[in-house]
C-alpha cells in the first residue's frame, strides 16, 4: 500500500505482459500502488522488464508484446478498457512518459517552442494559453533565462538541456501520472543532479504520481519515497525503504547496490558522485603519490 493517508492515484493489479506468439512472460503478476505526490522507484538489472512495466503503466505495449492480463487504473479509470482514441487523448495530458534518451522524445524537425506549443494545443489549449504555459514550464525546468531556446532545434542543445526540454514537455499539461525511464543516463554528474532535483520539485508541486525506473539503486534511493525491485526472476513483493543496503536479503542484484553501502546516510549524494568518476580520476587525496626523489638519488 502507499505511504501516508493519500489515496492511490495509480493502481496496478496482476499486470502481465507476454510476447505474442510464444506467450513467454516478460513481466508477470505485478501489483503496486502510487499516491499523488509520491515517487515510486523501480530498480533492477538490464533485461529484467523495467521499461516494459513503465510502458504498460501508461497503457502501452511495444511491438511484439501484449498486455495479457491484469489492470492499470489511473484515478479509478481502467486504461485497458478505454478505446484507442481516448487512451491517446490521455497520453500527454493525464499521463506522460520520459524515455532514457531525450533525443528520441524530441522531433528533430521542430524548434523547441513549436514542440512545446504543439503538446499544449493538441490537448485543447488555445494559442494564447499555450504561449503562456510554454514560458511558465521552461522557467520551472530552469530554462526560463534563455528565451532564445524557443527558436533552436534539439540538436543545438546539450544533453542536459534536451532532457530538461523533454521534462518540460512531459509536465506541460500538468499530468497526474509520469513514468521516467532512466532519464539521467549518459549525463554528467552535475547535470544529473540538477535534472533529479527538477523532477523531484515538479512532482511534489504538481501532486504527480511518479514512477522512476532505473538500474541505479543509489539514484532511486535519492529520488523515490519507496522502491520495488525487479530481476529476471520476477517482481519483488516486498517494498524497500530508502535505507537500501547492499547486503539486504532482497533480490535486487548486488551490481545495482555496489556503488553505495547505504543510501540514507548523510553525504549519500557524494558517494554517488564519486562512483561516477571515470577510472583513473579519483580524488587526489585518495591517491598515494610516491615520495619525491632526493637530489642525490637523481644524480645517481
Amino acid at each position: 500500500m502507499t505511504s501516508g493517508t493519500a489515496p492511490p492515484r495509480l493502481v496496478v493489479e496482476g499486470l502481465t505482459v507476454r510476447a505474442m506468439g510464444s506467450g513467454a512472460a516478460i513481466i508477470e503478476d505485478v501489483s503496486v500502488e502510487v499516491a499523488a505526490g509520491e515517487v515510486l522507484g523501480v530498480v533492477g538489472e538490464s533485461g529484467s522488464g523495467k521499461t516494459t512495466l513503465g510502458l504498460a503503466m501508461v497503457g502501452h505495449a511495444r511491438r511484439g508484446l501484449e498486455i495479457a492480463s491484469g489492470s492499470v487504473r489511473l484515478d479509478g479509470t481502467g486504461l485497458s478498457s478505454l478505446p484507442a482514441d481516448e487512451l491517446r487523448r490521455l497520453r500527454g495530458a493525464a499521463m506522460t512518459y520520459i524515455p532514457q534518451d531525450p533525443s528520441s522524445a524530441l522531433n528533430p524537425a521542430l524548434r523547441v517552442g513549436g514542440m512545446l506549443k504543439e503538446v499544449l494545443t493538441a490537448h485543447g489549449r488555445t494559442d494564447a494559453e499555450a504561449a503562456a504555459r510554454v514560458q511558465e514550464v521552461l522557467a520551472e525546468v530552469g530554462l526560463g533565462s534563455r528565451p532564445e531556446i524557443l527558436s533552436v532545434y534539439p540538436h543545438q542543445l546539450s544533453g542536459g538541456q534536451q532532457q530538461r526540454v523533454a521534462i518540460a514537455m512531459a509536465f506541460a499539461c500538468r499530468p497526474r501520472l509520469i513514468v521516467l525511464d532512466e532519464p539521467t543516463t549518459g549525463l554528467d554528474v552535475t547535470t544529473q543532479r540538477m535534472v533529479l532535483e527538477t523532477v523531484a520539485r515538479m512532482c511534489a508541486s504538481y501532486g504527480v504520481a511518479a514512477v522512476y525506473v532505473s538500474h541505479d539503486v543509489v539514484v532511486v534511493g535519492e529520488l523515490s519515497n519507496r522502491a520495488r525491485s525487479f530481476t529476471r526472476a520476477g517482481w519483488s513483493r516486498r517494498e524497500q525503504p530508502r535505507t537500501c543496503s547492499a547486503h539486504r536479503p532482497t533480490p535486487i542484484p548486488r551490481g545495482c547496490c555496489a556503488r553505495s553501502r547505504r543510501l540514507s546516510v548523510p553525504g549519500a549524494w557524494s558517494v554517488w558522485r564519486e562512483s561516477r568518476r571515470a577510472p583513473g580520476t579519483a580524488r587526489r587525496a585518495a591517491v598515494s603519490r610516491p615520495a619525491a626523489r632526493s637530489s642525490s638519488n637523481a644524480a645517481q
